[in-house]
């Protein structure tokens, strides 16, 4: 006998042979959908896996299993300015089919409208069932064969069960809990007057133009939300436990702009790849080997790109602030680019008045949009 693990519940799933284990009664069923291989979550990793089924192995039954009611996972998920990749989708999109944007990090609509015309390139979406959670999957060694339970609600809104069976098991459901983030506990958060928003539950159409914002936090999802809402609020303030090191790059990859159209897809995409691997590859081992000339070099790209006020006063307060921890500002609205502190170093803030302070918490998303 062997046990299987429940991708939705995380813990071990009894084996539907021993005693006590199996599935819930069958009553409360829907009729029983059985394929070779069934695919958990239409992310991107669960549209990837479908299209690899389609070209590698043509006659092989599958069918996907989604929680939410529209494929695209955390690109449709997340809904926050800014929102992008963090890898080049070089590297990020599919080999099969690359990526052949201008953008390497590329915004999420674009991201979602590239899963979605692979899904239709390779007719994966009749095989997309929608409002399926997965709560629980058995595995048979006699018949050799998982029996997995989703739970959801039917046309009328009444909640259902459903059963399907599989040889195969592939669970692409990438890391994130899309029903509930993680949430920092803040003491004293109860009193503050300003509005908390989570950027995995952005509220559509939030008004923050004008007002002061403090984004908590500085992975990568508070280095794309930064800018992009600097660009309408008053002021915004990335308050920061550990400062991170960022570089500026141009939207556009001048490489992939150079190849691309010129040269037949497949070489243009191993030129695309292998210049983006040789770059993260190159400064890994930069940093490795001379890591103060890497982080001269990061800092002076990073005041080159900020108004020159900001230049002769960020190397003052540099000076005054040495060896502490503290936060970086966002650029004013005419920088050409994210005002980005690396080290322990404090920043200057604008004291700039408004009606009602907004504060997000990146932090408490997990991480940032990858590849789930």
């Amino acid at each position: 006998m062997t046990t299987g693990t429940g991708p939705a519940s995380g813990s071990g799933a009894p084996d539907a042979d021993a005693p006590g284990g199996g599935a819930p009664d069958a009553d409360a069923r829907e009729a029983v959908l059985d394929v070779d291989v069934l695919i958990i979550g239409a992310g991107l990793s669960g549209i990837g896996a479908a299209c690899h089924l389609t070209r590698e192995l043509p006659g092989t039954s599958y069918a996907i299993l989604e929680m939410r009611e529209r494929l695209g996972g955390t690109w449709d998920l997340f809904r926050y300015p800014g929102v992008r990749s963090d890898s080049d989708m070089y590297t990020l999109g599919y080999g099969f089919r690359p990526w052949r944007g201008r953008q390497a990090l590329a915004d999420g609509p674009s991201i979602l409208r590239y899963i979605e015309d692979t899904a239709g390139e390779y007719d994966v979406l009749p095989r997309i069932r929608y409002g399926h959670k997965v709560v629980r999957a058995d595995w048979s060694s006699g018949s050799a064969r998982w029996t997995v339970t989703s739970e959801g609600r039917d046309a009328t809104g009444e909640p259902r069960t459903a059963t399907a069976t599989c040889r195969f098991l592939y669970c692409c459901t990438g890391y994130y809990d899309y029903t509930e983030g993680y949430t920092p506990h803040f003491p004293g958060i109860g009193s503050y007057t300003g509005q908390v928003v989570h950027p995995q539950f952005w509220p559509e159409g939030l008004p923050y133009a004008g007002t002061r914002v403090v984004v908590i936090g500085s992975g990568a999802t508070a280095i794309t939300l930064v800018p992009a809402m600097a660009a309408e609020a008053a002021h915004v303030t990335m308050l920061q436990r550990t400062p991170t090191y960022v570089l500026n790059m141009p939207s556009a990859d001048p490489v992939a702009d150079l190849v691309q159209g010129r040269l037949p897809q497949r070489a243009a995409y191993l030129i695309n790849r292998w210049n983006h691997l040789l770059q993260s590859w190159g400064l890994y081992r930069a940093a490795q080997i001379a890591p103060g000339a890497v982080r001269r070099l990061i800092l002076t790209d990073a005041k080159s790109h900020l108004p020159r006020t900001s230049r002769s006063t960020c190397t003052s307060t540099r000076r005054m602030t040495r060896g502490t921890s503290g936060s970086a500002s966002s650029p004013t609205p005419t920088s050409t680019g994210p005002s980005v502190w690396g080290g322990r170093r404090s920043s200057p803030t604008r004291s700039t008045p408004s009606p009602r302070p907004v504060s997000v918490s990146p932090a408490a998303a997990n991480s940032a949009p990858t590849s789930s």
